[in-house]
């Protein structure tokens, strides 16, 4: 009996079976068992939705446990049942996306969402859907989730799905080129997309009825919590188009950050420094693009700038004051002043209701604003 394998693997051996595991740069999500202890040689393929595999073990009696590098096992055969097999636990968080409601979206490296009161997580997930995500957007109820699909060495999926919540039901899957990033209006009727290989769309959250679509720019359209109007930014972050419905109403310099409001919009410019960094001013303005007001804000990462979406941009926690997801630090609107900061780990965090989310650690964490 042979078996034939590419050099993109290693060889385990056992006290009745050889595991032939596919080495981490290949990317291949099994292993293969080699079982040299019955009557004849047999091999046994277990398909694994986690990636970077990298520690296995299997007994005399074929049982199997195979982890990664973030906190997944994957497990086959116990003693009451030999051919059980499934998930211990669902690895570390991988992304989190809150809502005004408090309810809060925790991707885990498993390939599942659980979905959380913020205000009461002893109460366990009120939802869990079955999807590998690596961003994803809530809307203010909490009542529909946008997710985008973790890239792996296995698969082109770059097909963003819409989930209602709390059934947990898909929606509708967005088939694109690889997106950049998206945003989601608050009220969940618009969503803005953006691609590689730059094209832009502002549709509804199925992708029908678009009322804006471009090429040759890459920065993600910025909707309205109200879904009525979104901001598009220049190649370069150098002006931004203020839209209504479709309809173009006015181009300001700066490079839009993020909606505060329906009606209020933070741009930053940008002006390069002595040392020849950059140093960027911040600017509110109402939704037809007129300048409102100047506070002095730290630098926002935007998302012509950020190469982690769910680290780019801020969270609105009230009129005055904004969360921004890459320092971990909430800032004042009026004054630029820092209200708070969190602690490093908090990187990627969101706000949900009253609190602070973000991955800890292997867990999750809150804070109080």
């Amino acid at each position: 009996m042979s078996f034939g394998y590419t050099e993109h693997v290693r060889y385990i051996g056992a006290e009745r079976a050889i595991i032939v595991q596919p080495v981490v740069a290949a990317g291949d999500r099994f292993v293969d068992l080699i079982d040299l202890g019955g009557a004849s040689v047999t091999r046994t393929r277990e398909a694994l939705s986690s990636t970077d595999n990298h520690l296995v073990h299997v007994d005399e009696g074929l049982r199997l446990v195979v982890g990664n590098g973030d906190g997944v096992i994957f497990q086959r055969g116990t003693i009451a049942d030999p051919e059980s097999s499934g998930m211990l636990g669902c690895g570390k968080a991988t992304t989190v996306a809150g809502a005004p409601s408090g309810d809060v979206a925790i991707a885990t490296a498993a390939g599942t969402i659980l979905v959380y009161d913020a205000a009461n997580p002893e109460a366990g997930p009120t939802t869990t859907v079955a999807f590998n995500s690596s961003y994803m957007r809530l809307t203010a109820d909490g009542s529909l989730l946008a997710a985008f699909p973790t890239p792996t060495a296995q698969s082109d999926d770059n097909s963003l799905r819409l989930f209602a919540l709390p059934a947990g039901t898909k929606l509708a899957t967005l088939q694109t080129a690889p997106l950049l990033g998206f945003s989601l209006s608050l009220n969940g009727t618009r969503l803005g997309r953006s691609t590689t290989s730059k094209t832009r769309w502002v549709t509804d959250p199925t992708g029908s009825a678009p009322v804006f679509h471009d090429a040759g720019r890459r920065s993600v359209p910025l909707v309205s919590p109200d879904g009525n109007r979104f901001v598009v930014g220049d190649e370069g972050c150098g002006f931004t188009q203020f839209y209504e419905g479709g309809t173009l109403i006015n181009a300001v310099p700066g490079c839009a950050v993020g909606w505060i409001d329906d009606s209020r919009v933070l741009l930053q410019t940008y002006t390069q420094g002595g040392s020849g960094g950059w140093i960027c001013s911040g600017s509110t303005h109402d939704e037809e693009g007129n300048l409102l007001a100047s506070p002095p804000l730290p630098c926002i990462a935007a998302s012509d700038q950020c190469f982690i979406p769910d680290a780019c941009g801020f969270d609105t926690i009230s009129p005055t004051s904004i969360y921004d997801r890459a320092a971990a630090a909430t800032y004042d609107l009026e004054t630029g002043a820092t209200l708070a900061t969190y602690p490093a780990e908090v990187y990627r965090g969101t706000v949900a209701g009253e609190f602070i989310v973000y991955p800890c650690a292997t867990g999750v964490c809150r804070a109080p604003q």
